[in-house]
């Protein structure tokens, strides 16, 4: 079994890139909060972590460039899909279509 330790920068280029996701799919579902996959979690950033933050009452974390993010444990989609949809917002949920592994091209 190969095990691959990504770099913080390496992880900083994952998260930029569930941003720009973020970013495309947001343009056209506006009126959504996305949460993108990344790993075992999923984020989301801008105005949707602002929401989160308030609604939940969890402080977003301050990413590069001053994004907002906010994110949760994939697992917790169990509560916070239910509780997200009773308060009146449409949640879009995306999965990545492929990983990447180090060294495999």
């Amino acid at each position: 079994m190969t095990v691959n330790i990504i770099s913080k920068e390496e992880e900083s280029n994952q998260l930029s890139n569930s941003f720009l996701a973020w970013q495309h799919i947001k343009a056209k579902y506006s009126n959504a909060i996305i949460l993108v996959r990344h790993d075992n979690e999923y984020y989301t950033f801008g105005s949707d972590a602002e929401v989160l933050s308030v609604m939940l009452g969890i402080e977003p974390e301050r990413g590069d460039e001053s994004r907002i993010t906010w994110h949760v444990p994939h697992y917790a989609t169990d509560w916070l899909l239910p509780k997200l949809v009773k308060a009146g917002y449409r949640v879009a949920l995306c999965e990545p279509l492929y990983f990447k592994l180090k060294g495999v091209s």
